[in-house]
């Protein structure tokens, strides 16, 4: 799970897995989450709006997550993208992302 910066930095945001927070999105962070949940879930955070991404979880799978922000009318809205393992690898590698737990 990973953070750039951009748009609305000082905004960060709790992402849900089910009903339990699994991570902190703030700017410039990553972290690595192990579940322990296989099969269908659900991923998602929510602002000033609510935003879920499906996830079929399988065991012994790596899986990257970029979140970000995209502009909202008062506070900005989460947004939650599962990204191809090769890219999500090289960006969450970048060594300007600070790990966050």
């Amino acid at each position: 799970v990973y953070r750039h910066s951009g748009a609305g930095a000082a905004i960060g945001y709790d992402l849900y897995l089910g009903d339990s927070v699994i991570w902190r999105a703030k700017n410039n962070s990553k972290g690595s989450i192990k579940v322990l949940k296989n099969g269908r879930n659900t991923l998602w955070a929510k602002t000033e709006s609510k935003e879920e991404i499906p996830i079929n979880i399988k065991f012994g799978n790596e899986y990257f997550l970029r979140c970000g922000i995209s502009m909202g009318i008062m506070v900005g809205r989460p947004t939650l993208q599962l990204v191809d393992y090769n890219f999500g690898k090289s960006e969450f590698e970048s060594s300007k992302l600070k790990i966050n737990k």
